[in-house]
């Protein structure tokens, strides 16, 4: 796939590239989400250390819903222990 593909795509898919800047010659870096408020305050910082990768920061917006889940609870501590245990020695 050639790089001018991938962008065509990305834009086609509605994803959201948030690297906008160069990190070397080119922006060879991808942060690439579905959402384009989900990141935001991404910062280069250069280089690792004996690499020409570069080092990149952002934070994430993500939100969850809880969904209430509806359980029906036994209180056994008000079963009829006896009545139960005579039935279970009745079956075969």
């Amino acid at each position: 796939m050639k790089p001018e593909n991938f962008a065509n795509d990305q834009m086609t898919t509605f994803f959201t590239q948030h690297v906008t800047d160069h990190t070397r010659n080119a922006i060879l870096d991808l942060v690439i989400t579905n959402e384009p408020n989900m990141v935001h305050d991404l910062e280069i910082h250069g280089n690792f250390p004996g690499s020409d990768d570069n080092v990149l920061s952002w934070k994430l917006d993500v939100t969850t819903e809880q969904s209430k889940v509806h359980r029906e609870m036994f209180d056994y501590s008000r079963a009829d222990v006896v009545t139960i245990r005579q039935e279970l020695q009745a079956t075969d």
